[in-house]
């Protein structure tokens, strides 16, 4: 099943987006959609479908393991010095039983991945997404004293 793309208001082409979570699902089709919208797209995922999915819509391929400092460092060195329009932080996983019947194993891994390191790409992607003046005035602020 596929849905269609109403949200375009102009065309996107050269605008990057990531999509992470890409391989399969929810990120495979947000990776479809932007990829329709004229996007320039950079998927990611742990497994190596991954690489099937960047070869069906165009997209360049990033395997990794977003659960670490590592794997999310290797999507951002594959974005580059390039600007960021769009990133879809799909990414996730789920132990799909009851929270008391969990070992802390998995759970610790359900946080490294679905807050942990959805955080720190997020944060990474402020980066490229803001332009210097924005982060500027975001920075003058935030650092501004209590009060002031």
């Amino acid at each position: 099943m596929s849905i269609e793309s109403k949200t375009s208001f102009r065309a996107h082409t050269g605008d990057l987006a990531i999509v992470t979570g890409a391989s399969s699902g929810i990120g495979h089709e947000l990776a479809r959609l932007f990829t329709a919208d004229g996007y320039s797209v950079v998927v990611a995922a742990e497994d190596g479908g991954v690489h099937r999915v960047a070869v069906e819509l165009g997209a360049q391929a990033v395997q990794a393991d977003l659960a670490t400092e590592s794997g999310v460092q290797a999507l951002m060195d594959a974005i580059g010095e390039r600007r960021l329009a769009a990133a879809a932080i799909n990414a996730g996983i789920g132990a799909g039983h009851a929270f008391v019947d969990q070992d802390l194993a998995t759970v610790l891994a359900i946080i490294d991945l679905n807050i942990r390191g959805a955080t720190q790409l997020a944060m990474e992607a402020v980066n490229k997404v803001l332009p210097d003046s924005v982060k500027a005035a975001v920075h003058k602020v935030a650092a501004r004293p209590k009060g002031a």
